[in-house]
C-alpha cells in the first residue's frame, strides 16, 4: 500500500483542535508536510469571548461577562447591544493582558436573545485583526409557551381571538413577516397557518416549518380555504410530507377534464447552473413533469419549448402514456437567444385547437429578465378568451425584473395567475399548483355533512360532538399512519380534521375554512371553539421530561455539550441519547452527533460549527423523547481568535509534523524528492518497462507481419497503438468490388474499382525497422 502524503501551507494560526485531525491522518498512514507562512507581527485588541447563561427565567436579573484581550496599551469604546439595540457604551483603556468586563440585565420576552460586545475605534497602536473586535452570545428565556397564528393580513381574526379567550398566549403575523430562521421560531411551541398561501410564505419558510416539526419538536396546524392546501401551493412543497394529509389529484375525484398546454422558455439564460449540479432548464423540466403528474388519462397535454423558434416536444393528446411524456420533457435542452413570447403563445393556442375538451389552459414559463418579442399579445389573449382558453404565467425572477410587468399583463389579460420565483427549486411546486388550481377539483365549494370519529379523543376532544355541515373544504387524503378525527359524510369521506406525530413534533390539518365565505354552518357552531382550542393545545405538545439537563459551551470553533442525568432517569434509558444540531440556514439538514459516556450519569459530545449564526439543538432518545439544549452562536472564525493562551502557529505546525512523520518543506520540489515517493517510483519501473516492451513488440508486429489485417476484431484492435488503428480503419484508395473470378489482391495492396482492371501493387516502402537494420549493417561492414 502506497502511503499518502499531504502538503499544508498555513501560518498555523488556527483552532488547536486541528491536532485531532492530524491524529486521524496519522492513524491512516498519511504524512503531513508543512510550509509555514509567517504572519506579520502586530498588536491585537480583541473581544475574546462573551459568556452568557444558556437559559434564564423571565424578569429574573442575571449577570454575564465579556473578556477583552490586548497585546499593548490601547483605548477604545466598549459597546454592548441586545437584539441589535445598543444598551451600554463606555470608553475604556486596556493595558496588555486579559480583562474581564461584567454586565447585568433582565429579559421579559420568551425566545432567543442575541448579545454583542464590541470594541470600537481603537487608539494607541495598530490593531492586527479587526475581525475579532466583536463577539456574540445568545441566551434563551423560558417563558409560557406561545402559539403563532400566521394569516394573509396579520389581523387578529376569529381563530386568534378564540385561542386568546381560552387563555393561550398568541401572536399574529402576516405571511411575509412570519419567522424565517430557527431562532425566530424558538419562542413558539406551535404555529397555525390560517388559510395562507404557500407562495406567500416562500420555500425557505416551508422548509423551516418542516425542520421545526421534525427536528425541534414543534407543532403546526394548517387550516383550509382558497389559499391553502392544494390550491394554495402546498402540493409538492417540502412541508407537505410533514402534514397528515396528501394533496394529489385522484382521478375518481376529478370534476372536469383538462387540456393543458405548457410553453417553456429554453433560451440561453436557462443554462445557468443552480444548486445540486443542475441548470435552470432541468428544474423547468421538473416543474413541467410535476404539472403533468397531476393529470389523468382523461386529460390532455402538450409541451412546447421556445427560444427564438418553436419546438413542439409533446403534441396535444391524452395523457395515457405518462411515462413517455415525462421522458420527452426531461430531455428538453437549452437553446439560444431569449424566449419569443408571442410565438410561444401562438404555438400553445394552436395545440389547444386540436382538443375538444371544454377546460383549456396555457402555462407560459419565461425568464422575467429575458422575455422578448411580445408581438400582439393583447389581441391574442382576447382571442384565447373568446375560445375559452385562459393563460397563467410562471416567471423565473422577481417582480422588479425588466420583463416582469409585461408577463404580469399577459396573465391579467389571459384571466389567469402570475407567480414569480427567484428560486428555481420552487418551480415544481408552482407548476403543480397551477395545474391543480385550473382543474377546479382541489377545493370543494359545496356544503358537506361531517361525522365525528372516536379517535378524536386521542387529541383530547370529546367524541360526542355533533358537527354541522361545512360550507366547503379542501380535498385531501389521509396518510396511512395519520389519524382522522372528523370526516365528510359524503362519497369522498375526505378528512376534515387529521393529525399525527412526525419526527419529534406534531402536525394537524383542518381542511375546512374557520372563518370566511366557505365556513358555512361551522361559523356559528357552538362547539367550534372547543375543536380549535383542542387542536391548538395538541400540536403545542405536552410537558418536557425531567431528570435530564444539558449545557453547551464554545471552545474555539467547536461546540461542546455536557448532558447530566439523575439516577432515576439514567436507570430508565434503553438507548444512548444523541445530540441533533439545527443550523441557522432553514434549508440545511440537521446533523446528528453521537454522545459518549464520560461518567456513570454524564455524557458529552463535540460539533465543529461550520459558520457563524445561531445554532439550535435537542438531545434525543427513544420515540418522541427529547429536551431542548441551550442555543449557541459562533462570533467569528477561530482563525481570528486572539492567540493569548494558545500555542503559537509555529508550534502547532511542528506538532502536526511530529504526529504524522512530516517535515517542513521550504521548496515544493523537495516534496517530490521524498524517499517514499522515490521508492514508489522504483516499484513501478518493472511493470512500466514490461508494458513498453509489449507495446514495442506490437508496433513491430503490425508493420512486419501485417498483423492488423489478421485481427478484424475491434475489441482486440483497441489494444494496438493509435497509429496502427488508424491504418486499419482508413479506407483504401480505389476500394471497390472485384469482378467475378478476379484474383484477390495481395495483403496491403489497393483493390481495383468497379470496371477497372486490377493494377500492380506499388513498390513496398522499407519499414523503419528495415532501414535501421540496413544502417547498422553498413556501419558494421565499414
Amino acid at each position: 500500500r502506497v502511503p499518502g502524503t499531504m502538503l499544508v501551507i498555513s501560518d498555523g494560526e488556527a483552532d488547536p483542535s486541528a491536532l485531532a485531525s492530524a491524529e486521524s491522518a496519522a492513524s491512516r498512514g498519511v504524512r503531513i508536510h508543512l510550509r509555514r507562512l509567517a504572519r506579520p507581527p502586530a498588536d491585537d485588541l480583541a473581544v475574546a469571548s462573551l459568556d452568557l447563561p444558556g437559559e434564564v427565567a423571565p424578569h429574573d436579573p442575571f449577570q454575564f461577562a465579556g473578556w477583552i484581550s490586548c497585546d499593548s496599551a490601547m483605548e477604545a469604546d466598549l459597546v454592548l447591544t441586545r437584539d441589535g439595540e445598543e444598551i451600554a457604551r463606555a470608553p475604556r483603556r486596556f493595558d496588555p493582558g486579559l480583562h474581564r468586563v461584567a454586565f447585568r440585565d433582565l429579559l421579559a420576552g420568551a425566545g432567543i436573545h442575541v448579545y454583542e460586545l464590541a470594541v470600537r475605534d481603537p487608539a494607541g497602536g495598530p490593531d492586527a485583526n479587526a475581525a475579532n473586535n466583536r463577539a456574540r452570545a445568545v441566551t434563551r428565556v423560558r417563558a409560557q409557551p406561545r402559539i403563532l397564528v400566521v394569516n394573509h393580513d396579520g389581523a387578529t381574526g376569529v381563530l386568534a381571538r378564540t385561542l386568546l379567550d381560552a387563555g393561550l398566549a398568541v401572536d399574529v403575523a402576516a405571511g411575509p413577516e412570519a419567522p424565517s430562521s430557527p431562532a425566530d421560531l424558538d419562542p413558539y411551541r406551535a404555529v397555525v397557518l390560517e388559510n395562507v398561501s404557500a407562495t406567500v410564505l416562500g420555500p425557505d419558510r416551508l422548509a423551516l416549518l418542516r425542520t421545526y416539526i421534525e427536528n425541534l419538536g414543534g407543532g403546526v396546524l394548517v387550516t383550509g380555504g382558497k389559499r391553502s392546501f392544494g390550491v394554495g401551493g402546498y402540493f409538492r412543497s417540502v412541508l407537505e410530507e410533514a402534514l397528515p394529509v396528501s394533496m394529489e389529484l385522484r382521478q375518481e375525484q376529478r370534476k372536469l377534464a383538462l387540456a393543458l398546454a405548457i410553453a417553456l422558455d429554453r433560451s440561453g439564460s436557462m443554462g445557468a447552473p443552480v444548486a445540486g449540479g443542475k441548470i435552470k432548464m432541468d428544474l423547468a423540466n421538473a416543474g413541467t413533469c410535476a404539472a403533468i403528474e397531476t393529470l389523468g388519462p382523461l386529460d390532455e397535454a402538450a409541451v412546447i419549448a421556445v427560444d427564438s423558434s418553436v419546438h413542439v416536444v409533446v403534441p396535444m393528446g391524452p395523457v395515457t402514456d405518462k411515462g413517455g411524456i415525462l421522458g420527452d420533457v426531461e430531455r428538453i435542452s437549452v437553446g439560444g437567444g431569449g424566449i419569443f413570447t408571442d410565438a410561444a403563445l401562438k404555438a400553445a393556442g394552436e395545440e389547444l385547437d386540436h382538443t375538444a375538451l371544454a377546460t383549456r389552459h396555457i402555462i407560459l414559463f419565461a425568464d422575467a429578465a429575458d422575455a422578448e418579442e411580445p408581438g400582439d399579445y393583447v389581441n391574442r389573449c382576447k382571442k384565447f378568451l373568446d375560445h375559452g382558453i385562459t393563460v397563467s404565467v410562471v416567471g423565473l425572477g422577481s417582480p422588479s425584473d425588466p420583463d416582469a410587468a409585461f408577463l404580469r399583463d399577459v396573465a391579467l389579460r389571459g384571466e389567469g395567475r402570475i407567480e414569480f420565483t427567484s428560486d428555481p427549486t420552487d418551480l415544481p411546486r408552482l407548476f403543480a399548483q397551477e395545474a391543480i388550481t385550473v382543474s377546479r377539483s382541489a377545493f370543494v365549494p359545496d356544503p358537506a355533512p361531517c361525522a365525528i370519529l372516536p379517535d378524536i379523543a386521542l387529541m383530547g376532544a370529546p367524541p360526542a360532538l355533533q358537527p354541522p355541515p361545512v360550507g366547503g373544504y379542501n380535498l385531501a387524503y389521509l396518510r396511512p399512519l395519520a389519524t382522522a378525527g372528523i370526516l365528510t359524510a359524503d362519497d369522498t369521506a375526505a378528512p376534515i380534521l387529521a393529525f399525527w406525530h412526525r419526527g419529534l413534533g406534531r402536525s394537524a390539518a383542518l381542511t375546512c375554512e374557520v372563518d370566511g365565505e366557505f365556513s358555512g354552518a361551522w361559523g356559528t357552531w357552538g362547539d367550534r371553539d372547543a375543536v380549535l382550542v383542542t387542536a391548538a393545545r395538541w400540536i403545542a405538545g405536552g410537558i418536557p421530561p425531567t431528570g435530564i439537563a444539558a449545557r453547551v459551551t464554545i471552545e474555539g470553533g467547536t461546540a461542546r455539550i455536557e448532558v447530566s442525568l439523575d439516577e432515576t432517569f439514567a436507570a430508565s434509558l434503553v438507548e444512548t441519547p444523541r445530540w441533533w444540531i439545527v443550523p441557522p440556514d432553514p434549508r440545511a439538514e440537521p446533523v446528528a452527533v453521537p454522545l459518549s459516556w464520560t461518567g456513570e450519569r454524564t455524557l458529552a459530545g463535540r460539533f465543529r460549527l461550520p459558520g457563524t449564526g445561531t445554532y439550535l439543538s435537542v438531545v434525543r432518545w427513544g420515540e418522541n423523547r427529547y429536551i431542548h439544549a441551550p442555543p449557541v452562536t459562533l462570533s467569528y472564525s477561530p482563525e481570528a481568535a486572539p492567540r493569548r493562551g494558545l500555542p503559537s502557529g509555529e508550534l502547532l505546525l511542528r506538532q502536526i509534523g511530529d504526529l504524522t512523520g512530516g517535515r517542513e518543506i521550504l521548496n515544493v520540489e523537495d516534496l517530490f524528492r521524498d524517499r517514499a515517493l522515490r521508492s514508489t517510483a522504483r516499484s513501478l519501473q518493472g511493470p512500466l518497462l514490461i508494458a513498453a516492451i509489449v507495446l514495442l513488440t506490437l508496433e513491430i508486429a503490425q508493420r512486419r507481419l501485417a498483423l492488423t489485417q489478421l485481427l478484424p476484431s475491434m475489441r482486440f484492435r483497441r489494444l494496438l497503438p493509435r497509429r496502427a488503428r488508424r491504418a486499419t480503419a482508413a479506407p483504401l484508395p480505389g476500394a471497390g468490388t472485384l469482378p467475378a473470378g478476379a484474383p484477390s489482391p495481395a495483403p496491403g495492396s489497393p483493390a481495383p474499382t468497379q470496371g477497372q482492371p486490377p493494377t500492380a501493387p506499388p513498390a513496398t516502402e522499407p519499414s523503419a525497422f528495415a532501414k535501421a537494420k540496413a544502417r547498422a549493417q553498413r556501419r558494421t561492414e565499414a
